[in-house]
């Protein structure tokens, strides 16, 4: 797993908004910290749980023998531990996308081969630092992602699958 570590882009509510009356909250009611990936050409955070840790991709330049080829990269994210990349273990794999995450930890994500392209349906387990490939519902699909898991461990899809289990 590669790592990398820099400063931050949560902004956290520091102050209290009142009930009545549309809140007029100012930059000074929050406080903000900006990260960007190293190399990055973009950073784009998907979910943020509780505790404060962020989950996301990254995407920049991946140099190879055929040239350069723009590729994509799961991060997690605290303002404690900075920024590292995840990327998914498997053959071939290329893209790692990281998306909404749990209180539990647990990632929705997508992994595949291609740019943007995720072939395969999948749950990062950040505690564990595991992952769990998911069926596809649909054999003849091209690709299918998870994007969304609650605390119950569901988790929604690509198609409009919710995944139970």
């Amino acid at each position: 797993m590669k790592t990398y570590r820099t400063t931050a882009f949560v902004f956290v509510l520091v102050g209290t908004v009142a009930v009545a009356g549309p809140p007029s909250p100012t930059a000074a009611d929050y406080e903000f910290h900006t990260f960007q990936a190293p190399d990055a050409l973009d950073t784009l955070p998907f979910g943020l749980n509780n505790q404060g840790l962020a989950s996301g991709l990254w995407y920049g330049w991946d140099f190879t023998p055929e040239g350069s080829l723009t590729a994509e990269y799961g991060f997690l994210y605290s303002i404690e531990g900075g920024l590292w990349t995840v990327e998914a273990p498997f053959p071939g794999v290329r893209y790692t996308l990281l998306y909404q995450i749990n209180q539990r930890g647990d990632v929705a994500a997508g992994v595949g081969t291609e740019p943007s392209v995720a072939a395969v349906a999948a749950v990062y387990h950040s505690r564990s630092d595991t992952w769990t490939v998911l069926p596809d519902p649909d054999p003849s699909s091209v690709s299918s992602q998870a994007v969304g898991i609650n605390d119950r461990g569901q988790i929604f899809g690509s198609g409009g699958t919710i995944y139970s289990g």
